[in-house]
C-alpha cells in the first residue's frame, strides 16, 4: 500500500500520528482528497471532519478548524480542536465549548486592546497635526 506520513495536531497534544494511503480534507473551498505524491499544499480548514485510510482501516476525526500542509510525504493538521469519534462523550463537549468560548473572549479583548491602541495614535496624530498648523498660521 502507497501511504503517506500523516500527523494532526491540536493544544491537547498528538491526535493521530501515522501512515495514511488517503485522507480527505474540509477546506475553506470544499472538500480536498489527498493520495500518496499529492503536490506541495497549505490550505485553511474549516469545521467538519477529516476522513482518512490506514493499514487498520478507515478513521474519522473532527477538528473545528486549521491549516493542513503536505510538504514531499508528509500531512500535517494543526487544528484549535481536534478528536476522533470514539472519544466523544458529553464531559469533553462541555469542555471543548468552555475553551471555545475562552478563547473567544481573549479574541474580543484582544480585539478592544488593539482598537484603542489604534485611537491613541490617531488622536496624538491629530493633536500633533494640529499643533503644527497653528504655528503655520
Amino acid at each position: 500500500m502507497n501511504t503517506f506520513d500523516f500527523e494532526i495536531l491540536s493544544p491537547n497534544g498528538i491526535t493521530f500520528k501515522g501512515q495514511a494511503s488517503q485522507a480527505t480534507f474540509p477546506t475553506m473551498a470544499g472538500q480536498i482528497t489527498i493520495l500518496p505524491g499529492h503536490a506541495n499544499l497549505v490550505t485553511v480548514l474549516k469545521r467538519g471532519a477529516i476522513d482518512f485510510v490506514t493499514a487498520e482501516g478507515s478513521k474519522k476525526i473532527t477538528v473545528s478548524g486549521g491549516f493542513l500542509e503536505v510538504a514531499g510525504s508528509r500531512v500535517s493538521v494543526v487544528a484549535l480542536f481536534a478528536m476522533s469519534a470514539d472519544q466523544v462523550s458529553e464531559d469533553l463537549l462541555g469542555k471543548a465549548a468552555a475553551e471555545v468560548k475562552r478563547i473567544s473572549e481573549k479574541r474580543k479583548e484582544f480585539d478592544i486592546t488593539v482598537a484603542q491602541m489604534q485611537l491613541k495614535k490617531d488622536i496624538a496624530t491629530l493633536k500633533v497635526g494640529a499643533i503644527k498648523s497653528k504655528r503655520k498660521i
